[in-house]
């Protein structure tokens, strides 16, 4: 404690440190994961009634 009183530079320099060091654990730990996106499918391709009976065009 006698050195915090000579030096009061280290008392505030170990303070911003111990707050930089509780925001990064938060911002590493503490965030929410990346969504998970459920990948998109098409809806079915309606086919024409006319093809497929041997028209002839």
């Amino acid at each position: 404690m006698q050195a915090f009183r000579d030096k009061p530079v280290l008392a505030v320099g170990l303070l911003i440190l111990a707050i930089a060091v509780v925001f990064l654990s938060w911002f590493l730990f503490m965030r929410t994961p990346e969504p998970k996106v459920e990948p998109v499918t098409p809806p079915p391709v309606q086919q024409n009634p006319n093809e497929g009976q041997g028209q002839l065009l």
